[in-house]
């Protein structure tokens, strides 16, 4: 993005996450100015907890960039967004959890089915194959279960 090599940057913002630095930053280029997003990476992994993310501009255009910005967050700020139109709204349809339960299902019977080989063989291996297949299904179940109970609770 900086092409002046001999040119001084200087940060314009720290903000708490990468996606409003490529925000400013684009909205910036948008408007002429040489502008760019660093740290970005940090800001994300850690959601600003230990690092920030920055937006970086030439030295030399820092105050304009200043102004500039205020003029962006002031138009941000004036949109009523009650009345603006954001499209064709739709009801999004719920995942189906038809697939968790499905694996389930099949967990299950594969479980008692090696479980009952196990036993018959008398091979404790095999049956601790079995109880391995039985508790992955009990742990998909639950989180299944949770997860459809907390969806309808919405």
């Amino acid at each position: 993005m900086f092409l002046e090599s001999d040119q001084s940057t200087a940060v314009l913002a720290t903000t708490r996450t990468a996606f409003e630095a490529e925000t400013i930053a684009a909205a910036l280029r948008h408007r002429g100015f040489a502008a760019q997003a660093v740290d970005t990476a940090s800001a994300q992994v850690w959601s600003g907890a230990i690092g920030s993310a920055k937006v970086l501009v030439y030295e030399r255009d820092l105050d304009a960039a200043r102004d500039e910005l205020r003029r962006i967050r002031s138009e941000g700020a004036a949109v009523d967004w009650d009345s603006t139109d954001l499209g064709e709204q739709f009801d999004a349809e719920r995942p189906s959890s038809r697939f968790a339960w499905t694996t389930v299902l099949l967990l299950v019977l594969a479980g008692l089915v090696v479980v009952s080989a196990g036993t018959n063989r008398g091979d404790p291996v095999i049956q601790t194959i079995g109880g391995a297949a039985l508790l992955l299904a009990v742990v998909i179940g639950a989180v299944s279960w949770m997860t459809d109970t907390r969806r309808d609770r919405r």
